[in-house]
């Protein structure tokens, strides 16, 4: 059934290429042409909402119809004057660009459908560098301190509100950073100051609400996320598993410290792995942690309890060791998702579903004429 549902599409398609070659070696087919492809707005204010007309003529002997315009972003609208421009003549593709809550550069892209038999997609782009009416000049602060020290960044204020614009700290998320708001200084407007300290070995994210001095915006908000690392290091910090790949079925893991009197004591797995330490080969620093997947090839993935951290952990390794820090560091252990048959047939699995083999095709009957060779 899907070897005629092909033919059948393939014979339609060639129907209509063969039509549109008639049309165009006749010399009666329509032919778009614009004048400019691309329009650069500049450097424009938040909030405007900026205009420009791409001029289309139909250098064709037929009708050009335009049958479809749309654009890469709702931001962005475009509308055709005309959806049929006879031969010789001119219209126009009216695209406008709402620049609020766009700050940067921006591009975006017009796609104008036609039946132009030679070109029956034409892409459109417009740019503009949208100055912010009020924001901070990163929109994302990343916090990197060592294991107990102290971290301070600062971050002001950008746009043409900026200057004279006084800053109010309204929440900050959970085990954040201590944030302050810092005054006007000079040429500088105002801004926060983050200081973080890193108090425990791990990652986290969260954001800063702030009010402002203005109406408009009356508020906004700063993202940040911060990263503590701690003596040991192990590499591949997040190993991969997969019983069908022979590379991918044991994994060696080198384990490190930046202390001279790190002692790695024992090392266990949970999940469907087994765990062994071992002394690198060549006397070199730091120790070997040999991971073995102990599932049979094209068994399936036990479901993660609802309590487990996300990511995609299929295991997790637990290396007991004498570190002040991190006596108990984990490592998450990811194992290949289900992948063709690896499921076989059970209620509600219809073949052809994700995890099952597709149905065998039959093959075609036999052709009593030779199959006609496409033209080049």
């Amino acid at each position: 059934m899907a070897v005629g549902a092909l033919s059948l599409a393939l014979g339609v398609f060639g129907c209509v290429s063969k039509k549109k070659e008639a049309e165009a070696g006749k010399g009666g087919a329509p032919k778009i042409e614009f004048a400019a492809t691309t329009h650069d707005f500049g450097k424009v204010s938040e909030g405007e909402n900026v205009k420009f007309a791409f001029k289309v003529t139909n250098k064709g002997k037929a009708p050009l119809t335009i049958d479809n315009v749309r654009t890469s972003c709702g931001c962005a609208a475009a509308t055709p004057k005309d959806k049929t421009i006879a031969p010789g003549a001119s219209s126009e593709i009216a695209v406008s660009f709402d620049t609020r809550g766009r700050p940067g550069k921006n591009r975006k892209v017009i796609t104008v459908s036609s039946n132009d038999p030679t070109a029956a997609t034409s892409r459109l782009e417009i740019t503009a560098n949208v100055e912010p009416t009020l924001a901070f000049e990163a929109r994302h602060v990343r916090l990197n301190p060592a294991y107990n020290e102290e971290q301070v960044k600062e971050v002001r204020l950008v746009g043409r509100l900026a200057k004279g614009t006084t800053l109010k700290v309204d929440e900050v998320s959970d085990r954040g950073p201590e944030v302050e708001p810092l005054p006007p200084e000079g040429d500088k407007p105002a801004g926060l100051r983050l200081k973080f300290k890193g108090k425990e070995v791990g990652t986290g994210a969260g954001r800063v609400s702030v009010s402002t001095s203005v109406e408009d915006p009356k508020q906004l908000t700063l993202r940040y996320s911060w990263q503590v690392t701690g003596n040991i290091k192990v590499m591949p910090s997040r190993p991969y598993f997969d019983a069908e790949r022979p590379g991918l079925k044991e994994r060696l893991l080198t384990v490190t410290s930046s202390r001279p009197d790190f002692k790695l004591t024992r090392a266990t797995a949970q999940g469907p792995f087994k765990a062994t330490i071992e002394k690198p080969a060549d006397g070199g620093v730091g120790y070997a942690v040999r991971v073995v997947y102990t599932a049979e090839p094209g068994a399936a993935p036990k479901p993660k309890p609802a309590t487990d951290k996300p990511g995609g952990e299929s295991g997790t390794l637990l290396l007991i060791s004498n570190d002040p820090i991190e006596p108990k560091k984990e490592v998450p252990l990811r194992v290949a998702s289900m992948r063709g048959p690896r499921l076989g047939p059970g209620p509600g699995r219809q073949p052809g579903a994700r995890g099952m083999p597709p149905r065998p095709m039959r093959p075609p009957p036999p052709r009593s004429e030779p199959r006609p060779q496409p033209q080049q």
